[in-house]
């Protein structure tokens, strides 16, 4: 099954910080509420964006032209997408279920399968993605099945890594830290 290859999730302004003052029908607003406030950018915030839009446009991993395909595994024996808790275990059922949990891991394999049955496969980066919706710091250990990659800091949401080896990370509250691997 196909499926799209999905689409950033942007509202014109969003990228400069305009919040509408929390106003959600700011179409039906012709003031200040719906206006754009270009004297008044938040240029780091703009500037992060446009690394988000980068990273995503530079990587097939991110742009996947069909939905992922699990439990099939790559060439290298690991699924095309992986869920790991804050230990580097596969989440359990119970992990999915437990309301307090609040952070987890995410592999996506560089290995991209073809849209098409039997198409190429087109190869990019690894990548892990620790996202921490903890009111506290939390540490992620790097999934055994993938220790043996070298991991470096692609982004960090909080610009605040706390301290890291090369199989544990830890993540500031309410943060996304993204973890590049080369490809195969």
């Amino acid at each position: 099954m196909t499926g799209p290859s999905g689409v950033p999730m942007l509202l014109g302004g969003d990228e400069i910080g305009r919040t509408q003052g929390g106003n959600n029908n700011g179409f039906a607003q012709d003031n200040e509420v719906s206006w754009f406030d270009w004297g008044h950018t938040d240029p780091d915030l703009l500037a992060f964006v446009g690394r988000l839009l980068r990273l995503r446009a530079g990587h097939r991993v991110f742009r996947r032209q069909r939905w992922f395909d699990d439990p099939a595994t790559t060439t290298d024996g690991l699924s095309e997408i992986g869920w790991f808790d804050p230990a580097g275990d596969p989440m359990a059922v119970a992990g999915w279920a437990d309301r307090d949990a609040r952070s987890l891991a995410v592999h996506l394999d560089g290995v991209v399968p073809s849209a098409e049955p039997g198409g190429d496969t087109a190869s990019d980066d690894h990548f892990l993605l620790l996202f921490n919706a903890r009111p506290d710091p939390t540490t992620f250990r790097v999934p055994a099945v993938l220790v043996h990659r070298t991991w470096s800091l692609e982004i960090d949401t909080a610009s605040a890594t706390g301290e890291s080896s090369p199989d544990q990370w830890v993540v500031a509250p309410w943060a996304l830290v993204v973890l590049k691997s080369d490809g195969p």
